[in-house]
């Protein structure tokens, strides 16, 4: 949660004439003009571009980010003949990404979308992704363009990611009910308070000390919303992704309610759409739209799920990348892809209603997801640093959810590897088929340079029976930590397997959720991890997944008291530094060009100085209500016959 938002600092330029050697970076002959830099590892870019000065047409475009002075980073080039994603580095060139489609040459402005994560790189033209790949030779860096084949067609933005985390359960001063940061595009919202209960109870002539207070019970903050139509109520940046938002909702008689996200308009978002209509607990219909300007709307995927009138639930959503889950009560019910989810805001959403007949929505909740799950064939089979062996990825199906995939090893021996170097020490876990004799399966964990070698979690057997082991090193001369035997494993069954280096100073084995090695280690436990198998063809890992803290660590339990106060949102917000401003780009007529010949160049960058304030630390806080709603709904049937 060390991570916190802010603005990068950005490289103050000439107000005119011709630019310093400084401000170019010289690469194969071309001259790449720099517009900022960014010192944060993870970031999003939005370059508006249109044709050079003097030209009618693009014919492509040329872009550096993430790069050195020397030139080494990622290039993106794009032409006639398509585009290529490349990443350059003390080895050379190295191929990322290609297509032959192309929108050039194109005589209107285009926006390229550069986002950089921890893992993921992702390249978007005119809100749709070309490439998504896993990569991790470089991250924060300078932003470059080659004015030879575009100008600015707009305002640039350079805008560092962090870790996001945004809670509101709508607490608000009884005097003040306001919707805060949130904006009502269309519809009728309103918040309710502890004074609602007071007067619709009739309690007003009861003594002050024996109504209802809110900082002694689960209170009934909310916010209600009906429309004419539709209707929905946002928050957020534009820069939101990779992110997990949930919210409890309650029917009281609309024709639908949903939460919306990578909201980019009021016209122009995703909705995970709920018509729960039922007077009684029967199924219902969940569909997952994509809602584009002029009212059209494409239907990703639907499942039917158990509903009813006047109870709550909590829908959510899990964004990675161009992957999109819908959650009903922590359940997947769907999971698709689409190349036009790129990030934004999110929003609340109803449809129909009247006073009275009203959807409730309470507890919003968004945060950065914090694992990374490959369990589909896109992560397993392209987001990998290494691949030794025949691997193949099959489809498994799953009663009452979507189906996932799994890592099948058809050689005798094979390994998998994913990350990078500058992962944490994480938590891996996956279901692995249990090893026959003389056959190993297991994971690698703390693939980084400079250490004192992995370690290797190892599930065998042998004539005594299956063994659990913890080795350090790599090849032949490994040291053995630690092993057991006490526990019971049939062959050809399946077991989980968890490896967890996320405690300082601690290597934690959990084989079915059962604590079985314990170690002390000194490494940091950082970089590569991976999965293998040896002598072990057909070894299947299913549901695997690496995450950088426990499951424990996700919400905070100790008790607080509830306060009339702002939604909290302590690093997912843009925070200015002082006297600085938020964005930079070229002022008016500002444009791009070369540094020698008759194509001189003036371009003013304007940056913010100052550093920037440190919110106050934040972590997930325990909600009473959500426990309330949760137990209520896991009585009744939770979420039901998903298909998608």
């Amino acid at each position: 949660m060390g991570r916190i938002l802010c603005f990068c600092s950005l490289i103050l330029v000439a107000a005119a004439g011709v630019a310093s050697a400084a401000d170019v970076i010289e690469l194969d002959g071309r001259a790449y003009v720099i517009v900022g830099t960014c010192a944060q590892p993870t970031y999003s870019i939005r370059l508006p571009l249109g044709p050079p000065p003097g030209q009618g047409q693009m014919e492509g475009l040329s872009i550096l980010f993430g790069a050195g002075a020397e030139g080494s980073g990622y290039r993106f080039e794009a032409d006639a003949d398509g585009w290529a994603l490349l990443s350059a580095g003390p080895g050379g060139e190295r191929l990322l990404a290609r297509d032959g489609a192309s929108l050039f040459p194109t005589t209107g402005p285009v926006e390229l979308l550069v986002k950089r994560r921890d893992w993921l790189l992702s390249i978007a033209l005119n809100g749709r992704a070309l490439a998504e790949v896993a990569d991790g030779e470089h991250f924060g860096g300078l932003v470059a363009v080659d004015p030879a084949l575009s100008g600015p067609a707009g305002e640039p933005v350079i805008q560092p990611v962090g870790r996001l985390y945004f809670e509101d359960g709508f607490m608000r001063p009884e005097d003040d009910l306001s919707l805060g940061q949130w904006k009502a595009e269309n519809g009728r919202w309103r918040l309710h308070s502890v004074r609602d209960d007071v007067d619709d109870m009739e309690l007003g002539r009861m003594p002050s000390e024996k109504r209802p207070q809110s900082e002694r019970s689960s209170n009934p903050f909310c916010a209600s919303a009906y429309a004419e139509g539709s209707g929905l109520l946002g928050a957020g940046y534009w820069f939101w992704d990779d992110f997990e938002a949930t919210v409890s909702v309650r029917n009281g008689g609309t024709t639908a309610v949903g939460l919306a996200f990578n909201v980019r308009s009021p016209d122009d978002f995703f909705l995970l759409r709920w018509e729960n209509r039922s007077q009684t607990l029967q199924p219902t219909l969940v569909q997952l739209v994509r809602v584009r300007p002029g009212n059209s709307r494409e239907l990703l995927a639907s499942a039917w799920v158990n509903g009813q009138l006047q109870q709550w639930y909590r829908l959510g959503v899990r964004t990675c990348g161009r992957r999109i889950q819908a959650l009903l009560d922590e359940a997947v019910i769907m999971d698709v892809r689409s190349d036009e989810s790129l990030g934004g805001r999110i929003g609340l959403y109803v449809e129909g209603g009247e006073e009275g007949r009203e959807a409730l929505f309470d507890d919003v909740q968004v945060s950065s997801i914090r694992s990374y799950d490959y369990d589909d064939p896109v992560w397993l089979g392209s987001h990998v640093a290494a691949r030794q062996g025949d691997w193949e990825v099959v489809r498994v199906e799953r009663r009452a959810r979507p189906a996932n995939f799994a890592a099948v090893l058809r050689s005798a021996d094979g390994q998998v590897l994913v990350g990078h170097e500058g992962w944490p020490a994480p938590v891996l876990s996956a279901r692995l088929t249990a090893p026959g004799q003389g056959q190993q399966v297991g994971f690698v964990l703390g693939l980084a340079e400079g250490g004192a070698g992995p370690f290797r979690v190892v599930l065998s057997r042998d004539q005594e029976g299956p063994r659990l082991a913890v080795r350090r090193g790599d090849g032949p001369d490994q040291e053995e930590l630690a092993s057991c035997r006490d526990f019971a494993l049939p062959e050809g069954d399946s077991a989980e397997l968890t490896a967890d280096l996320t405690r300082p100073g601690e290597l934690n084995v959990y084989l079915n959720d059962e604590l079985r090695l314990h170690l002390v280690r000194r490494q940091e436990g950082r970089g590569r991890v991976g999965f293998f198998a040896r002598g072990f063809p057909g070894a299947e890992f299913r549901d695997l997944r690496v995450a950088f803290e426990r499951v424990e660590d996700r919400r905070d339990c100790r008790p607080r008291r509830y306060s009339a106060k702002t939604p909290s949102c302590s690093t997912g917000r843009a925070r200015r530094a002082p006297g600085g401003r938020s964005r930079v780009g070229p002022t008016p007529g500002g444009t791009w060009g070369t540094s020698t010949g008759a194509r001189k160049w003036r371009c003013l960058w304007t940056g913010a100085s100052g550093s920037s304030t440190r919110p106050p630390a934040s972590r997930p806080t325990a909600d009473t209500r959500w426990s309330r709603r949760r137990r209520e709904s896991a009585r009744r049937t939770r979420s039901a016959t998903a298909s998608s």
